[in-house]
């Protein structure tokens, strides 16, 4: 709450706005407006929601949270239904069978599964599925003649008469996934723009927000995860030169990333690769500084290390 490039109290997009109890930001631009209300408070009340999700969209924010301190509810404000329609998941910390699904909620706004999409993903796979039961129930509760002719298409030696007698009868549920849980036999989501690379069991690899990239040499690690950056729209050349390297804070004018391959003293990069948009990154260095300069370079982009895991056998 103290750090402002996570975090903005109070927050107007402009002078004359009412102000969002709390703004949290990705990259310095809000991504997850919340609104706090009083314990207790009816939080399905349509003044609380209409205010928050028309400023949200106004303004190109697509999360809201309202909460009491007990209750949350999360809602996408640019679902293109009715405010009702646009809740994704709702807890109660008060309910004990809500447990499981305030953990994986709160889990899901860690800074590092905002940046790698994975809210949007599951709200994506939730919408289409309510979209799709409705018309399937539709489909199958009105008993009119389209659904009667797909079902002849399938078994023909029935009557009309005889379908729309048996789907008065029936007693139909369409079911899917609750909101909290994400989609099943759905492949990995890959991230925005990232390279997928699937590495075979027991070789080099770097993983970053969920995919994996295999690794050849040391210097695959920091190159990595700064095309993973760059895919993410982190890593641009107006941020340019990214100091971090070990001897960054001794005065020193050395860099990791720049526009061109050198350094601040115009000294050329020992090991330099060209990224995916056309900066460079400097890999000469020990596996063991590659991985801590990977490191760094994610906490400059304002990320948890955790985004990565390198794995390298012995």
């Amino acid at each position: 709450m103290r750090d402002l490039d996570q975090v903005i109290r109070e927050y107007r997009s402009k002078s004359q706005d009412n102000p969002v109890d709390y703004a949290l930001l990705l990259r310095r631009s809000p991504v997850l407006f919340i609104e706090a209300k009083d314990f207790g408070c009816d939080l399905c009340d349509r003044k609380w929601l209409s205010q928050i999700m028309g400023y949200a969209a106004t303004v190109g924010v697509e999360w809201c949270l309202l909460t009491d301190g007990n209750c949350y509810r999360l809602y996408n404000a640019h679902a293109p239904v009715d405010v009702e329609d646009k809740l994704f998941r709702a807890f109660s910390l008060s309910d004990a069978e809500d447990g499981e699904a305030a953990i994986a909620t709160l889990l899901l706004l860690s800074k590092e599964k905002l940046a790698a999409d994975e809210l949007k993903d599951l709200w994506e796979a939730y919408f289409v599925d309510r979209q799709v039961q409705r018309a399937l129930e539709e489909l199958l509760s009105d008993g009119s003649s389209s659904t009667i002719r797909l079902i002849r298409k399938i078994v023909p030696q029935l009557q009309p008469s005889q379908i729309r007698q048996s789907l008065a009868r029936a007693d139909i549920r369409i079911e899917f996934p609750a909101a909290s849980e994400p989609p099943p036999a759905t492949p990995p989501q890959r991230v925005r723009g990232a390279k997928q690379q699937v590495t075979p069991t027991g070789e080099k690899a770097v993983m970053i927000g969920g995919q994996t990239h295999a690794c050849k040499y040391a210097k695959d690690i920091p190159v990595h995860v700064a095309n993973w950056l760059v895919a993410q729209g982190m890593l641009l050349r107006d941020r340019c030169p990214v100091v971090v390297t070990k001897h960054a804070g001794q005065g020193a004018d050395r860099c990791l990333v720049n526009k061109t391959p050198h350094h601040l003293d115009g000294s050329r990069f020992r090991s330099p690769v060209e990224l995916d948009n056309g900066l460079f990154i400097e890999t000469h260095a020990s596996r063991n500084d590659l991985q801590r300069y990977a490191e760094r370079l994610l906490e400059w982009a304002d990320l948890d290390v955790s985004v990565m895991q390198v794995i390298w056998p012995d």
